[in-house]
């Protein structure tokens, strides 16, 4: 900003002194209108050349916001957020400053500049209702852009925190039950479970009806019941009636358990090779 200021005000000087200098050679009765129009000249001039440079800047911000927001982090969109919203400010007060200056302009020289003087007052006053027309819409425009940038990293951390509860939500059962099982709680029989609180800690804490197998049952059943709580929905979508059920749920479910039986019969069979082999090593 400051460097093209700079560089038009030393353009406007010059021209005013050049142009001073061919007035004051000139020997005419019409020597102040003249000096006048040529003053008014200038500065349409001058405004002309700023409004097209804002104009220009106005065109590399609008293509390149969009790209330039979304690549940046929240700190660094927060810091070019401000930057435009800074420059369209001063820029927003420059154009107010023009239009007082039109209508200074309009009220002590109306009635001395000629067609042509008419004819670049019009153009130029035309530009800047546009650039101020283009400003307020692009103000508007950078906030939607943000409201939708920002939502979008709203969506994204909400599905992210689904995707870690979800997942978190794993290890629920299998804790409730290690625990469950930790406050000495002893299964007589399937119909039945009682709480039993020993007087002594001792290696006998269960009793010998619990095993790692039937915590490991347990552990599943209720880990699929709390996710069937937690997809409730989508289960009543897929399975909508019980003859859903049926033709759905329990052909997958023996499927299930026929896998398990082959991956438990390979793993077994797997594992007395294994043993085998190192007894015989170990005979040798």
């Amino acid at each position: 900003m400051p460097h093209w200021h700079k560089s038009v005000n030393l353009c406007i000087r010059s021209q005013i002194r050049s142009k001073l200098i061919r007035l004051m050679q000139i020997n005419n009765a019409d020597v102040l209108r003249s000096l006048k129009e040529a003053i008014l000249h200038i500065a349409c001039e001058g405004m002309s050349d700023v409004l097209s440079t804002v104009n220009t800047n106005l065109d590399r911000i609008e293509l390149n916001t969009a790209t330039t927001i979304s690549l940046f982090n929240a700190n660094d969109t927060k810091a070019i957020v401000n930057a435009l919203k800074t420059y369209l400010a001063r820029t927003r007060m420059m154009t107010f400053h023009y239009s007082a200056a039109f209508s200074y302009l309009d009220e002590e020289t109306g009635a001395l500049t000629s067609a042509n003087s008419v004819k670049i007052c019009n153009h130029v006053r035309q530009t800047l209702d546009s650039t101020k027309n283009r400003l307020d819409n692009f103000s508007q425009t950078l906030m939607a852009t943000m409201s939708i940038i920002e939502s979008q990293r709203g969506i994204r951390e909400a599905e992210s925190v689904g995707k870690l509860t979800e997942l978190a939500f794993f290890f629920i059962p299998i804790t409730f039950i290690a625990s469950l099982f930790g406050m000495n709680v002893v299964v007589g029989h399937l119909s039945r479970i009682y709480l039993s609180i020993l007087s002594n800690a001792t290696s006998k804490e269960f009793e010998g009806n619990l095993t790692w197998r039937i915590w490991a049952v347990t552990s599943v059943c209720c880990m699929i019941l709390s996710y069937m709580a937690l997809f409730r929905r989508m289960f009543w979508k897929w399975f909508p009636t019980p003859s859903a059920v049926h033709e759905r749920l329990l052909p997958y479910l023996l499927l299930l358990l026929l896998r398990w039986y082959d991956i438990r019969e390979l793993c077994q069979g797997w594992i007395r090779r294994r043993w085998i082999k190192i007894c015989t090593y170990w005979e040798r």
